[in-house]
C-alpha cells in the first residue's frame, strides 16, 4: 500500500491508511516523525467487541470494539490493526483521537491533551456524530 503525506500538529507523517484529505500535506525532506503502518495480525486473540487499553511510557495497546487494535511506539510509530468490516471514518478517528494521544503523550506533549478534540474536528470537518460517539463512549 502507498504511503501518504499528513501533518497533524506541526509532525509529519507517512501513512498506510487514508486519513481526512484537510490533514494531507508535501512530502517532506528526510523521514517523517511518525509512521503509521497496518499489521494485519495484530489484532488477533482480541475481542472485537470489548474496549482494552494497555498504557506504559513507549508502548500503548488500545483495542477499539469493531474498529480495530492500534500500538503506539515510543512517540513515533502508530501499527494499526482493522477489524473486518471497521468503517474507514471511524478507524481515521480512533486513530486521530488514541493514535495521537498516546503518540503525544509519549512524546512529553501534555499541550496534546487540550487540542486533541480540536485536531479531529479540523480533520474530519466538524466534528461528526462518530466521533462524538467514541469521545463519550471513553473519555475525553
Amino acid at each position: 500500500m502507498p504511503l501518504c503525506w499528513y501533518s497533524v500538529k506541526g509532525l509529519s507523517l507517512t501513512s498506510e491508511v487514508p486519513m481526512p484529505s484537510a490533514l494531507r500535506s508535501e512530502r517532506c525532506a528526510g523521514k517523517p516523525d511518525v509512521t503509521i503502518r497496518i499489521d494485519p495480525f495484530l489484532k488477533n486473540g482480541l475481542d472485537a467487541g470489548r474496549f482494552v487499553s494497555d498504557w506504559s511510557p513507549s508502548i500503548a495497546t488500545v483495542c477499539i470494539p469493531e474498529v480495530g487494535v492500534l500500538r503506539i511506539l515510543n512517540g513515533e510509530r502508530v501499527v494499526v490493526s482493522p477489524f473486518a468490516g471497521a468503517d474507514e471514518e471511524r478507524l481515521q478517528q480512533c486513530i486521530l483521537y488514541y493514535g495521537m494521544n498516546a503518540l503525544f503523550e509519549q512524546r512529553g506533549d501534555s499541550e496534546w491533551n487540550r487540542n486533541r478534540l480540536s485536531v479531529i474536528s479540523q480533520a474530519m470537518n466538524g466534528p461528526s456524530e462518530p466521533a462524538k460517539e467514541v469521545v463519550m463512549a471513553h473519555g475525553s
